[in-house]
């Protein structure tokens, strides 16, 4: 962790010191810009991190083998696959805003169900949970 600290330390004095840099740092000057990656960043993190747990509760608590977790996960990319051209269409609609803020909002919903869910919890709650996640992650 260290290490990776001191490279990209490194890495924005060299970038700042550049005529024509690989990353044009100069755009973090865009509050909108800073907002929306610091977003995202949060976002992917919180999406990743329930891709993790969720299967190690499906295999470690419900008992499910790898292959059934496997399918049970499946419906994520199925809606996220369905949701990702709906999303692009109404992105040259309406824009990135609403769809970002409506995206969000799912998610939300998704990820506090997910959170409430008990020992024994109904499978469907989870494959809806999920496939809400794949919808929601599909707005831009």
């Amino acid at each position: 962790m260290t290490i990776g600290g001191i490279a990209l330390i490194l890495f924005i004095f060299v970038e700042l010191a550049q005529k024509q840099p690989l990353l044009e740092l100069k755009a973090f000057k865009s509050s909108d810009f800073t907002r929306s990656i610091i977003l995202t960043w949060i976002v992917q993190l919180v999406l990743f991190g329930a891709m993790l747990i969720v299967p190690l509760y499906l295999q470690g608590v419900m008992h499910y083998t790898a292959l059934e977790t496997g399918w049970i996960l499946m419906p994520y990319a199925l809606c996220a696959g369905i949701g990702n051209p709906i999303s692009g269409r109404l992105f040259d609609k309406i824009g990135a805003r609403p769809l970002a803020f409506a995206g969000l909002a799912v998610l939300s919903i998704s990820l506090f169900i997910l959170s409430n869910i008990s020992v024994d919890p109904s499978l469907w709650v989870i494959i809806l949970c999920i496939c809400t996640m794949g919808l929601g992650r599909a707005s831009p």
